[in-house]
């Protein structure tokens, strides 16, 4: 059975208690909009237009805290990176997130990467992260968790140790977040 806040440090993941959160988040308006317009009406990054309204849209739904857009959606363009995306190129996180020296979106490059390829690319989120610090512990530091590949790598771990393995990289990141969010 799902905990509650108050017994998430006994809790122990589970396929059946992660089928039924997928079950009651599957028809979630904002995540069926923006897969349709990642996925179906703007499924390409070669042409500025449809860049930026994809990044308008998730920066609004998932509140990525990008302030001007338009210079993230310039970036995009200028990476080039369909055939990135195609391959499941894990590196495209850390390009599209790197926009200059100074700034670094870590969060919205992982949900733009996974509206496009859901089964490919996680979505880093801070509920996730701390789910993975709490049942994986003494692996990963905050400061690990921030490359995406060690972020991967450490969804991959708690996969196999709970037994997870059916669960795409987009049904896994459901379960984690709602876990997450008990653990905040």
């Amino acid at each position: 059975m799902f905990p509650e806040k108050k017994n998430i440090h006994t809790y122990i993941p589970n396929m059946t208690d992660a089928i039924a959160v997928n079950k009651e988040l599957e028809n979630n308006p904002a995540d069926n909009a923006l897969q349709k317009l990642f996925t179906q009406l703007c499924p390409n990054n070669t042409s500025l237009e449809d860049i930026l309204i994809k990044c308008t849209t998730l920066n609004k739904l998932y509140s990525t805290n990008i302030f001007n857009v338009l210079p993230m959606a310039e970036h995009i363009l200028s990476l080039n990176i369909d055939e990135r995306l195609k391959q499941g190129d894990y590196t495209l996180v850390e390009s599209i997130a790197k926009i200059s020296d100074k700034r670094r979106f870590y969060s919205f490059a992982t949900k733009y990467c996974a509206m496009h390829r859901p089964q490919t690319f996680s979505i880093y989120d801070s509920h996730v992260h701390k789910v993975l610090i709490h049942f994986l512990p003494g692996k990963y530091t905050d400061h690990t968790l921030k490359t995406y590949e060690t972020y991967c790598q450490a969804l991959r771990e708690i996969q196999a140790k709970y037994h997870l393995e059916e669960l795409d990289a987009w049904k896994l990141d459901k379960y984690l977040w709602r876990l997450g969010g008990l653990l905040l």
